[in-house]
């Protein structure tokens, strides 16, 4: 599965986490989390060119354990084993009345992707620091990673601090590169920083706030679609906002996010999601999700090539097109002394017309899915 996938996939389920107050774990914790993904076929209206209307199938393997060394210092070990398959977009056309086309591959794609890291953090009176080494590996990707971050807590541990910075280094090395004229080798590196502020208002109210900053050099086209040839820099920043509150009379949480992001290529985009997390006796939650998302266009999107377009850089992929989305989501867990399991859905759909702006050429590539999850905790 191609990174781009594995970040839809992961934005889908979660959003980045936000500071907050750390502790040391004083028990070992093992989880299992199983996911099957599944993008809606191309549907009946879009105009199809050539390949195949099946799009990507995922079945995602997590395990994840926890252990305190001593009171003070404790590692975690996560996995992560992803099996895919299916057709992807490969670009656009001139179409109908002036409308984009669709260029799809075969539903021949099948790939695995694994990836592993390793964490061991260092807990204190206020403050804590955490040391992150990993790498993934796909058929014809792969990347070594590395991150550290820190974390004071103070004002009786109603206000923590965080901070952190990781660093990637990825290579590529295409599938059929000669016989479609693609990259045979290519590398890029990522580096990004964050910090995150964490404030108790009150004993049912917490606000949390945060921004980043990712830089990214080297190749950042896209060799598996038509044509395209993007810069060989980008940088991006972001910004975000989360109110979490109690709410005693219903025995549950209303938990709201905002996310502003914004990078080189011109893309904006904005964030909005709700959830409402109830307490049902004391085993029990069930946690209803919402979630809006728009973004604009990248400065060399183009919705297809024609022969006028001689630019530098161009794309008609549609991960850089106009468009907004809808996500909708429920989880359910349950909860005994050592042991505890989550069942989760969620269906994603992303249309030009959930943009606040007007879309004049929609991509035909926008995709829709639904991810189903079941997690497993034991606790000892």
């Amino acid at each position: 599965m191609n990174t781009a996938t594995q970040l839809l996939l992961a934005s889908a389920m979660s959003l980045p986490a936000l500071a907050h107050a750390a502790t040391a774990p004083t028990d070992r914790v093992i989880d299992y989390k199983y996911t099957s993904y599944s993008e809606d076929d191309i549907a009946k209206d879009i105009e199809l060119l050539v390949g195949d209307k099946s799009r990507y199938s995922i079945d995602v393997h997590q395990v994840r354990f926890v252990a305190p060394l001593n009171d003070e210092t404790s590692i975690e070990i996560n996995s992560v084993t992803e099996s895919l398959s299916g057709a992807s977009p490969w670009g656009t056309s001139q179409g109908t009345d002036n409308n984009a086309a669709l260029v799809m591959s075969g539903a021949s794609i099948v790939e695995e992707r694994s990836d592993f890291n390793f964490t061991i953090s260092r807990f204190l009176s206020n403050h804590s620091w955490s040391v992150n080494l990993g790498s993934s590996q796909e058929n014809d990707y792969s990347s070594m990673y590395m991150g550290t971050g820190h974390e004071w807590t103070f004002n009786k541990k109603n206000t923590a601090i965080a901070m952190g910075a990781s660093f990637s280094l990825d290579a590529l090395h295409p599938s059929d590169a000669e016989e479609y004229q693609r990259v045979v080798s290519e590398n890029k590196q990522t580096v990004s920083g964050f910090l995150g502020f964490s404030q108790n208002l009150t004993a049912k109210t917490v606000v949390q706030i945060g921004a980043s900053y990712t830089s990214n050099q080297g190749f950042l086209s896209d060799p598996y679609k038509l044509n395209d040839r993007r810069p060989s820099s980008k940088s991006s920043a972001t910004a975000n906002i989360a109110l979490r509150q109690f709410v005693e009379t219903a025995n549950a949480a209303m938990h709201i996010d905002y996310r502003y992001y914004a990078d080189s290529w011109q893309t904006q985009s904005h964030t909005v999601e709700a959830s409402w997390v109830q307490n049902i006796g004391d085993h029990t939650q069930l946690t209803p999700t919402a979630r809006y998302y728009f973004q604009t266009e990248a400065s060399f999107y183009e919705p297809y090539e024609v022969s006028t377009n001689k630019m530098e850089f161009i794309s008609s992929d549609y991960r850089l097109s106009p468009y907004g989305a809808l996500s909708f989501g429920v989880k359910l867990e349950q909860f005994w002394r050592n042991f505890s399991y989550d069942i989760s859905f969620i269906y994603y759909q992303s249309d030009a017309d959930f943009s606040p702006q007007k879309v004049l050429i929609e991509n035909p590539g926008l995709v829709s899915f639904t991810a189903t999850s079941l997690g497993l905790r034991y606790t000892w």
